[in-house]
């Protein structure tokens, strides 16, 4: 509503004068009714998740367990392809934060096998997303009393397509979608209603890829990892800059290769966007102070190895940051 004039009062005027809403839903009301649903719907039985370093995915885990507790099989399936430090900070939260108890999987090879010798985004995600399906009915196959799987779609992704799993068919499992009414906004909301630590709630979004689909080209170890060592470093002098608030998304990109000045090797060209938001529908590059933007590209360089360049993308394009 922000691109129309007067739209905040339009749609209040819309919901409180013609439509009659009373305005008392509450995220606390909803967290409350949606542990009572969750009880009343999974009884004795067990659910299955597939927890990811997404906050939507951390606090569904939070929201799950406190409804069901030890009747949810949380699993963490490690792919190689996460931040610096998240796959620690995620499974350190669930267990040492809300005592849960999570299966972690260490299946860095197994993604890094299926991700060899592709290049094109759209297969990359293919890849993934296979991987993570035979992994989760591998899984399910060793454990005979589950009975459902915990989708973490939320109500923009209510397109079934969207959904890995088919609405569990896949895995022959009844679905539960607890939060397929929330937007991402309201998800934070809700963790912080849970207690989820705001360090996991103020996360960058990133995709099921992860950071797969923040490099050019193919997919190696090698290229994870000082990708994964720049994009620590950028979301370190983020914070330390105090800039974490005004940036809508803060990235780091993995060019393509190129040849080093001796011809010995490949090194690696990296991007780095910053992006502010002006209003739900208009983004813009960020203003960031040269000395902050000079500290970036220094400490890249000089503590990555195999880094050439340092690149700062000022332009926005919406097909890669919406």
């Amino acid at each position: 509503m922000e691109a129309t004039k007067n739209g905040d009062d339009l749609l209040r005027n819309f919901l409180y004068d013609i439509c009659r809403c009373n305005g008392q839903w509450t995220m606390k009301n909803f967290m409350e009714e949606s542990i009572a649903e969750i009880r009343e719907t999974i009884r004795e039985e067990k659910v299955i998740l597939s927890i990811n370093e997404d906050i939507k995915s951390i606090v569904l885990a939070v929201l799950l367990h406190k409804a069901i507790g030890d009747q949810l099989v949380g699993l963490f399936i490690n792919n190689g392809l996460l931040r610096k430090s998240e796959p620690e900070e995620t499974t350190n939260v669930l267990s040492q934060r809300f005592n849960m108890n999570i299966t972690t999987l260490d299946e860095q090879a197994s993604f890094f096998e299926n991700l060899n010798e592709i290049e094109i985004d759209e297969e990359k995600e293919l890849a993934v997303e296979n991987q993570l399906v035979n992994i989760v009915q591998r899984e399910v196959s060793q454990l005979k009393t589950i009975k459902w799987y915990a989708s973490n779609a939320l109500y923009g992704d209510k397109d079934d397509a969207k959904d890995l799993f088919h609405q569990s068919s896949m895995l022959g499992l009844k679905e539960l979608k607890p939060l397929c009414w929330l937007y991402r906004q309201e998800v934070e909301e809700l963790g912080r209603h849970l207690r989820v630590p705001d360090y996991i709630l103020g996360k960058q979004p990133i995709t099921l890829v992860g950071l797969a689909g923040k490099v050019k080209g193919k997919v190696t170890e090698e290229r994870i990892h000082v990708l994964r060592e720049s994009e620590a470093i950028l979301r370190f002098e983020v914070f330390q800059a105090g800039l974490e608030y005004q940036l809508e998304q803060f990235y780091t990109v993995l060019l393509q290769p190129e040849w080093d000045f001796s011809g010995e090797q490949w090194t690696y060209p990296i991007l780095v966007k910053m992006i502010e938001k002006i209003n739900s529908t208009q983004m813009m590059r960020a203003k960031i102070p040269d000395n902050v933007l000079d500290r970036i590209a220094r400490r890249i360089g000089n503590e990555v190895p195999k880094v050439s360049n340092v690149y700062y993308d000022i332009t926005v394009d919406p097909a890669v940051d919406s």
